[in-house]
């Protein structure tokens, strides 16, 4: 993927992220790490049952970056994976009184020259109440100064087949927290794909997906050399494969898994890792 560092999800519905919900398709996840690592949970999100309603109760068409609008992409056809695009639908500049510059960017879903309305009016309002940025104002001695606070986005995305997989990053502003949020969406009926149907695109079932994570995990491991003294991390994380991987397609269109792996010897005690499962290396 064009941005990678690290990987984790979060879910809607027809518009929702499938990760770290493991591999049985019930919906997405939410995962952050902290420099602590003290935390780093995977939650299935409650929203992935509402699926059918998010995408219908939006009606307002989302505005295309010359200004102009258009209608939710047809359900009626198959969609070409050649007309399947992702872009940019707001792109938001903060300055701190340093000089640092920090953005807010979300995506937004193109399918055969249209614009998936209700998916992208969700994709900004999951950014903007999941991910703020925004300034805020401290007092240095007698002189008010501003900082930028909250979490950059960027993202990724890759198409597979029908499949269609928006990866977006969070990065925390002044701390080495990190977020990232899969979204997996079927584009011909403009839906959220189950893992099954991710894992589908590749032909590979459920087993043969969980034991293609395994084998990255294991080439992970052989890859560092000090990961090789907590070797019981390796178990413990191929242990979790069932409940804590989610798949997704790389930019490439490749096959690739977020999965949470446990990690004694770092400051991230548990976090998340993106893999390529044809190259079985890590594509952050």
């Amino acid at each position: 993927m064009k941005r990678f560092r690290n990987l984790v999800a979060a879910g809607f519905v027809g518009i929702m992220l499938l990760a770290l919900a493991g591999c049985d398709g019930n919906g997405g996840a939410s995962t952050k790490s902290s420099t602590s690592g003290e935390e780093s949970k995977a939650t299935v999100s409650e929203q992935a049952s509402q699926s059918s309603e998010v995408a219908s109760s939006s009606e307002e068409t989302s505005s295309s970056e010359t200004g102009s609008s258009s209608e939710t992409a047809s359900t009626s056809e198959q969609a070409d994976p050649a007309h399947v695009e992702v872009t940019t639908q707001l792109e938001m500049m903060l300055t701190d009184d340093n000089g640092n510059e920090f953005r807010m960017i979300i995506p937004k879903l193109i399918v055969d020259g249209k614009e998936a309305t209700a998916i992208n009016a969700a994709l900004k309002e999951f950014v903007e109440q999941n991910h703020p940025l925004e300034k805020t104002s401290y007092m240095d001695g007698d002189t008010e100064k501003w900082s930028v606070d909250g979490e950059e986005t960027s993202y990724e995305w890759g198409v597979k087949g029908n499949i269609v997989s928006i990866v977006i990053q969070a990065d925390e502003t002044f701390t080495d927290g990190f977020c990232y949020d899969i979204f997996n969406y079927n584009v011909d009926t403009l839906e959220a794909a189950s893992n099954e149907e991710v894992m589908g695109a590749f032909g590979m079932t459920v087993d043969e997906f969980n034991g293609k994570v395994a084998d990255a995990y294991r080439a992970y491991w052989n890859s560092v050399t000090y990961m090789q003294e907590y070797m019981a991390d390796l178990d413990k994380s191929i242990d979790a494969i069932p409940t804590n991987v989610t798949p997704f397609v790389t930019s490439d269109g490749g096959a690739g898994a977020a999965g949470l792996i446990y990690n004694s010897g770092s400051q991230f005690s548990e976090r998340i890792k993106c893999f390529d499962l044809e190259a079985l290396e890590t594509v952050q």
